[in-house]
């Protein structure tokens, strides 16, 4: 369990990273979310193919 919150701390923290510069370079919190909108976006278009493909070379074993 400690080993999950961890992991789930750490996943956090990267991702604040975002919204906290864009709203320390421009000084406004809407600015900032949409930052953190197309962040993740973005990651969900890199993320999500690679983790459908290890499923499924995984699913065989």
């Amino acid at each position: 369990m400690i080993t999950f919150l961890k992991t789930a701390a750490v996943i956090a923290a990267m991702v604040a990273i975002i919204p906290l510069a864009v709203w320390a370079g421009s000084g406004n919190w809407r600015h900032a979310a949409h930052a953190l909108k197309q962040y993740l976006i973005a990651m969900g278009v890199l993320v999500v193919p690679v983790v459908v493909l290890a499923a499924i070379t995984s699913l065989p074993w």
